[in-house]
Formats: C-alpha cells, structure tokens, sequence
C-alpha cells in the first residue's frame, strides 16, 4: 500500500512594490540679484488672475412707457407735487399797531406831494392815538405817540395855510411833550421831543405873525438845544438845532428892533 503524499504548501504572495515618491515640482527661479548700486525690486512669485467683469444686466423693461415717451420736465414734475398749505393768518397788531401803519402812510403821500391824503392818514392816527391815551393815561409810548400825531396833522395845516388849527395842534402836542419830559427828567429822547414842539409852535407864530411870542418859544428852545448838545457833543443833529435857533432867533431880534 503506497503511503499518501503530503500536499503540495501553498506560494506566498509576492509583496506589492512600494510606489515610487513623487517629485516635487522645482522651485520657481529666483531672480537674480540685482547688481550694486540699485534698488530690490520685488517680484510676485503668485500668478494674477484677472477679474472678469459681471456681466451688464438687461434693462427693465417697463411696459407703461415707449420708445417715444421721454422723462418728465421739471414744470410736470412740479405740477404733481401737491398744493403747499396756506399760511397762517397774521396775528392782529392792535391800536398802536394800526397806529404806526397810517403814519408810514402819511409819510409816504406826504413826501409824494400828496397832502390831502398824507392828512387824512395823520387824522386817523391822531384819532387812534387819543383813544390809547384815554384808555390808557399813564401809558407813555401812549403819550408819545399822541405828541408825534399832533406835530404831523400841524405840519400838513402849516403847509396849506391854516395856521390857527395848526398854532392850536402844535400847543397840545407841546403840552403833551412837556408831561414827557417831567415825567423822564433824564430822557434825552424826551427832551429832544420837547425841543422840537417849541421850534414847531415858534415856527406857527412866527408865520402868524406873534413875533414876540415866537421870539420867546425860540429863547426857550435854544436853552433847550444847547443842553441836549452838551450832552451828547458828538450828534450833529443837536449842534445843528443850536446853530439854526440862534439865527432864527437873531432874526425874530433884528425884526422886532424895527
């Protein structure tokens, strides 16, 4: 009997070849080295990618206009804008407010020749003026305003000839003005006021014919201006009014020396 034979053991598997390292790819050149004398310039190793532009849109097409349809004008647009509202109602100025408007009103007929309107102007002023006074005695803007009404409707009578209504005038605006000053001894505008109503009334009877009368309010008004003038020596206007009343007054002199 043959013995049995032992089996054949099995090849090993051949081991798998390692895989061969992969070269690294060379290095980029260096630059050379730029000789003696001039600057490093340094170069970018990283190569740029230029940007593409985004692509332009389509324009929106809008479907109420047409080719021949063009923007708005600025009259169109202005025309759409809606209405602005209206503007509040001016708030009343009372008395003295109505007071100042008719006697910029007479000014203004006055200076344009008008007399007979700048008078009728100065007549409601005056009206109105009386009427704040009795309201309101011891209100002073109230009295001055009544003295400056008086001097002006008086000055319209002096220019057409009336003098009596305008000796009259210029005597109550004087005795108004003589309150002012007694009331405010130290106002010069006070006592300027009472220098004019002296030259006004002085100017009346002058031209009425009251020499002496006149020569009289003069010697008083000259008084008068040479104070205001020492106390303000620079106002031309008060060194004037001292100037004018000693010729004036020089004048009425020799008049009445006749």
């Amino acid at each position: 009997m043959r013995a049995a034979t032992p089996p054949m053991p099995e090849p090993e598997p051949e081991p798998e070849p390692e895989p061969a390292p992969q070269a690294s790819p060379p290095d980029p050149p260096s630059a050379p080295a730029p000789p003696a004398g001039q600057p490093l310039q340094l170069v970018d190793s990283e190569p740029r990618v230029q940007a593409t532009p985004p692509p332009a849109s389509a324009p929106v097409h809008d479907p109420t206009l047409t080719e021949s349809d063009s923007p708005p004008s600025i009259e169109e647009i202005i025309a759409q804008l809606p209405p602005a509202p209206a503007p509040a109602p001016a708030a009343p100025r009372g008395d003295r407010g109505r007071f100042l408007d008719l006697t910029d009103e007479g000014h203004q007929f006055r200076a344009a020749g008008n007399l007979d309107e700048a008078l009728e102007r100065y007549a409601d002023a005056l009206a109105l003026a009386r009427k704040r006074v009795a309201g309101q005695p011891g209100d002073l803007v109230a009295r001055r305003d009544l003295a400056a009404a008086l001097t002006h409707v008086g000055e319209i009578h002096d220019r057409e000839g009336r003098l009596d209504a305008a000796i009259g005038l210029h005597e109550e605006s004087l005795g108004v003005r003589r309150h002012l000053a007694a009331a405010a001894p130290g106002d010069l505008a006070a006592l300027n006021g009472l220098s004019t109503g002296l030259e006004r009334l002085a100017d009346a009877r002058e031209a009425r014919g009251h020499r002496s009368r006149a020569r009289d309010l003069y010697r008083l008004r000259l008084q008068l201006a040479e104070r205001l003038a020492a106390k303000a020596p620079g106002d031309q206007e008060l060194a004037s009014a001292v100037a004018v009343t000693r010729e004036r007054l020089n004048e009425l002199d020799q008049a009445l020396a006749v």
